[in-house]
């Protein structure tokens, strides 16, 4: 009986964390555009899961602050002055400068190959204007130059600030400026 209950627990657990990565790329997207309503009764649906799943999941995400809750009305997506975004990029930058200096002292050389290789694969993304696969590469570069890093709380403070102006970051290369 504990096995079962231990099982279900997981599986709860791994499900609302299913549903915020669902959530977090409808509002990195633009499907939930800034300050829209979360509506919870349609994401249930559309998700296949009951509403508590769901809350959890916005929780997460407004933990993350991409979602702001409202007092007995549910969650708005959030939005992001130009003046919040610069502050968090400021931040993030000093995350990353932190990160490399420490990844210095701590990289393997796959490490290196790795990284090297996904700097490689974005140019070639760039030249050829494929976004999508430039922001993947990008990313995959950051990320690994903070898992060299070899500190968790970096990566994980990294991590969230990240998403809270990932969509931002997207956005502002849809403009030749």
């Amino acid at each position: 009986m504990t096995r079962i209950v231990a099982d279900l627990a997981l599986y709860r657990r791994y499900l609302h964390d299913h549903v915020a990565d669902q959530l977090r790329a409808l509002v990195m997207s633009g499907d939930l555009p800034p300050l829209s309503r979360v509506n919870e009764l349609e994401l249930s649906e559309r998700f296949g899961i009951s509403r508590t799943p769901l809350r959890e999941a916005i929780k997460i995400l407004a933990t993350q602050g991409l979602l702001h809750l409202l007092p007995n009305s549910g969650a708005r997506v959030t939005h992001l002055s130009a003046t919040e975004i610069e502050d968090v990029l400021a931040v993030i930058a000093g995350l990353e400068a932190t990160a490399v200096e420490l990844a210095c002292a701590r990289i393997t050389d796959d490490e290196i190959d790795a990284i090297a290789a996904d700097n490689a694969a974005m140019m070639a993304a760039w030249r050829c204007g494929d976004e999508a696969v430039y922001f993947v590469h990008n990313r995959a570069i950051h990320d690994g130059l903070m898992r060299a890093a070899r500190i968790s709380t970096l990566s994980d403070v990294y991590a969230n600030l990240m998403g809270r102006v990932a969509r931002a970051r997207y956005i502002a290369h849809k403009t030749p400026a």
